[in-house]
């Protein structure tokens, strides 16, 4: 079988999210996430990926981008569930490595395993999907403080990389 590119694997996860979540759209916007979910009166962007690894199999989950701050939700076929994982606790998850995934900082990108999630809440059904996205939105706005974090680090990164190309640029 031809593996299809990174960006198109989670395609069967997003339909079955979007037939499943009350609320939600498919996104305009690759770049903010996967899907839309209308709660509270605003557009809430999630990221969502798929995981064939069975119990016994670590599961790896790569591009993870804890600093967009958007929820994550995993499709994990073989394990008969759901992980919805908020985005307060991909940021908490990545402040524990020593390194990104190609890159230094873990925050920007970052790989992680179903093992990871595995007995920490995340689980859901397809029938509580719904119900464990709204309880993983409400629980980033709860941790506001992170999400502008992630926002002042981002604007750090872009101003140190934009700072480094003129510098390159003039030498």
């Amino acid at each position: 079988m031809v593996r299809q590119a990174i960006r198109n694997e989670g395609n069967r996860a997003v339909e079955r999210f979007l037939e499943l979540v009350h609320g939600s759209r498919a996104s305009g916007d690759q770049k903010q996430g996967d899907a839309v979910v209308h709660i509270d009166g605003q557009d809430i962007y999630v990221e969502i990926k798929e995981c064939h690894a069975g119990y016994g199999k670590s599961g790896t989950l790569n591009q993870i981008r804890p600093i967009k701050y958007t929820p994550l939700v995993v499709q994990a076929p073989k394990r008969g569930c759901w992980y919805v994982v908020p985005a307060g606790e991909l940021v908490r998850l990545a402040s524990n490595k020593d390194r990104g995934q190609h890159t230094e900082i873990p925050f920007e990108c970052m790989n992680l395993t179903l093992a990871q999630l595995e007995g920490r809440g995340f689980e859901s059904t397809d029938q509580d999907l719904s119900r464990s996205v709204l309880s993983a939105v409400k629980l980033n706005e709860r941790d506001g403080s992170l999400k502008t974090l992630m926002s002042e680090l981002f604007k750090a990164i872009r101003n140190l990389g934009d700072d480094y190309k003129h510098r390159v640029n003039t030498l």
